[in-house]
């Protein structure tokens, strides 16, 4: 740590220009020599129970070169790949696991931002240093991801980002957040379209582990349904069809039905009560006959 601020996006400290900490080199640190990492671990809780992945959408400059390239082709994925909300969380327990039974940070070795932004330009800045295999190994791990990049937009932050995995638990508990008010939601998609992580369905804007919080969902909504907004509280609506309608029995008619029924029960006359010369016969078929009895 440079400066004893760690940075909540990707973010690599070594960098030439680097003035704060890289968040997942500094807890691959703590994994491989010690102590637990209080205050990287609480500094990154209290910035993500703030924004949440806005840092992933408005201030990872790796997020930014994924934006160019997506820009570059002018279209959306070439490939279709299934959404993996685990996938990063994996990656970061493997980081994390390997810096503890390796005593190194091995991550960092292979890091496609540490290319970028570390290996490259110590190459110019640097040129007493001695740059081995691992140079190489960050140069093979960039051009692998940008090619992914122009294959599947924002690559990276959807599938491997370690640190965008951690913030996207904070997605549906962060104060900032993007609602969404299903009354003016016409159901056009036209959020879901510009979606650069490909998010699936409307009610997962801003709650989903993927969502960056980039606002283009919020550009594009025609009817204004979306928008940027901080709360304390936390409510997920739904877009629902009004449920079909049920007939129901009122008070009223269980009541006339109770009386219909009053009287059918008391329709026929008692078959042991003599009517004039007749006598009830009730029949199995359901249908009364009456019978003139002979005059003695």
């Amino acid at each position: 740590m440079i400066n004893g601020v760690v940075c909540p996006f990707f973010y690599c400290y070594g960098c030439p220009a680097a003035a704060f900490a890289c968040p997942i080199g500094l807890l691959q640190t703590h994994a491989a020599l010690g102590p637990f990492p209080f205050y990287a671990i609480g500094s990154l809780g209290v910035m993500a129970l703030a924004l949440g992945r806005f840092w992933c959408g408005w201030g990872c400059p790796f997020g930014a070169i994924q934006d160019f390239v997506m820009w570059i082709r002018h279209r959306r994925d070439y490939v279709n790949v299934r959404p993996f909300a685990w996938s990063s969380i994996i990656v970061l327990g493997g980081a994390l696991i390997a810096a503890w039974i390796a005593v190194d940070s091995l991550f960092c070795k292979v890091c496609p931002s540490g290319s970028l932004f570390g290996a490259i330009p110590h190459r110019f800045v640097s040129p007493d240093l001695q740059f081995g295999t691992f140079f190489y190994v960050h140069i093979g791990t960039l051009v692998a991801t940008v090619i992914a990049f122009y294959l599947i937009g924002r690559f990276w932050c959807r599938y491997l980002c370690p640190l965008g995995g951690a913030l996207g638990l904070f997605n549906r508990l962060s104060i900032v957040t993007v609602s969404f008010d299903p009354g003016k939601c016409k159901s056009c998609d036209k959020c879901l379209k510009v979606c650069p992580v490909n998010i699936q369905e409307v009610e997962d804007i801003g709650a989903s582990n993927s969502c960056i919080r980039c606002g283009k969902c919020v550009e594009a909504c025609p009817t204004d349904a979306l928008k940027i907004s901080a709360s304390l509280t936390r409510h997920v609506p739904r877009r629902s069809c009004p449920p079909p309608a049920r007939v129901t029995r009122g008070p009223l008619v269980r009541l006339v039905g109770l009386a219909g029924l009053h009287r059918d029960v008391n329709d026929g006359p008692d078959p042991d009560t003599e009517v004039g010369h007749e006598e009830y016969d009730p029949r199995p078929d359901g249908i009364e006959h009456r019978q003139r009895q002979p005059e003695a």
